[in-house]
């Protein structure tokens, strides 16, 4: 089973995901040289912020060179440089770039790390992680010390969203099987959307409003809303049955709607095709026995 867990720290990370970022950055190919743009609206994270720390963004190579930082103004006056910047003598795909926003002592109080330039087909909301694959609503971490296969995390540090944390090994076997994508990420959405309904902390949190939006979207209703821990509960302490309903139908449209990762085929289908594949398999192995 799935474990959630609460845990907050002082450091604010900038938001990066759609489908309201607080950085963007643009760039292209000029010969041997990659120029940029960057947006900044700090709508969110600058009431975590002190109005005079610094903003410096810092182009990195991938193989760890760490070039001329570039200076982006205060929290309070940002000063970004319309016409651009340059990197020179460097291609796009080899870049990555971290943010830090730091007061007078050095002392950092936001941060984004790994960030590549948006695509050109990209939503505007829409940034690069580390792994060359969009942000998500629901992240998946690899921790090589986690002793259970996976966990949820609400908010990992304060202005993540969501995040599942899974064993070494986890992530991959989740984006080449069906079987175990179906499992674990349906497993998180209903420790997801059972928090937010539960915990009553997560008023005004930015990425419940971004799973509301996002169940709307799943079950085809436009005035869906989290319920209050109150209205959901039964007399028993436990989620009444049309809470539980909500769920279920959250959970068998994620699987219609969802692609399974390199195919046509829904996650839902992918994973009765992989079924159905593993008991041929068992079939044929018990019949040369």
């Amino acid at each position: 089973m799935g474990q959630i867990t609460l845990q907050k720290r002082k450091r604010r990370k900038i938001t990066t995901a759609f489908p309201t970022p607080e950085i963007i950055l643009e760039g292209f190919q000029e010969n041997e040289n990659v120029k940029f743009f960057v947006k900044i609206n700090l709508v969110d994270s600058e009431k975590y912020l002190s109005k005079d720390s610094k903003i410096i963004l810092y182009p990195m190579t991938k193989q760890g060179v760490v070039l001329l930082p570039i200076y982006l103004g205060t929290v309070g006056k940002i000063e970004i440089d319309e016409k651009g910047y340059f990197v020179t003598d460097e291609m796009m795909e080899n870049l990555y770039f971290n943010l830090k926003i730091s007061t007078a002592n050095s002392n950092v109080e936001g941060f984004a790390y790994k960030l590549r330039f948006k695509k050109p087909e990209s939503g505007e909301g829409e940034v690069e992680d580390q792994d060359g694959d969009q942000q998500s609503i629901l992240p998946i971490v690899e921790d090589p010390n986690q002793s259970i296969p996976f966990k949820v995390l609400m908010q990992p540090v304060q202005g993540e969203p969501p995040t599942l944390f899974v064993r070494t090994g986890l992530k991959n076997k989740i984006k080449s099987s069906a079987i175990t994508q179906y499992i674990v990420t349906t497993s998180a959405i209903k420790t997801i959307i059972t928090n937010y309904i539960l915990d009553r902390e997560s008023d005004g949190d930015l990425f419940k409003e971004k799973w509301e939006i996002l169940i709307k979207d799943l079950i085809n209703d436009k005035k869906f809303t989290f319920p209050s821990r109150e209205e959901a509960l039964d007399r028993s302490g436990t989620l009444n049955s049309e809470i539980e309903d909500i769920i279920e139908d959250v959970i068998t449209q994620f699987g219609r709607k969802r692609k399974f990762r390199g195919t046509q085929y829904s996650l839902s289908d992918a994973f009765i095709n992989e079924v159905s594949l593993s008991q041929e398999e068992g079939e044929n192995e018990n019949d040369s026995m």
